[in-house]
């Protein structure tokens, strides 16, 4: 099981979250546009796991994420 204890206590500040998620999944180098997009995305939703589960849904299927990998 992976702890995202962390990641739920950043889920009320969506910008912290997928700023931490970057670092986490790809090494701090998702694009400030992409970063955007995602923040925008998550704002939409209401609960923490959701929003923690949708920032690294999302940061996967980001085209930075898979140029890095």
């Amino acid at each position: 099981a992976i702890d995202l204890s962390a990641e739920m206590a950043l889920a009320n500040t969506p910008a912290a979250l997928v700023d931490r998620l970057s670092l986490l999944l790809a090494a701090g180098q998702i694009s400030p546009a992409s970063k955007s997009i995602i923040v925008n995305a998550l704002n939409q939703l209401n609960g923490p796991a959701d929003r923690v589960n949708m920032a690294i849904y999302l940061i996967l299927i980001s085209p930075d994420y898979a140029i890095l990998k």
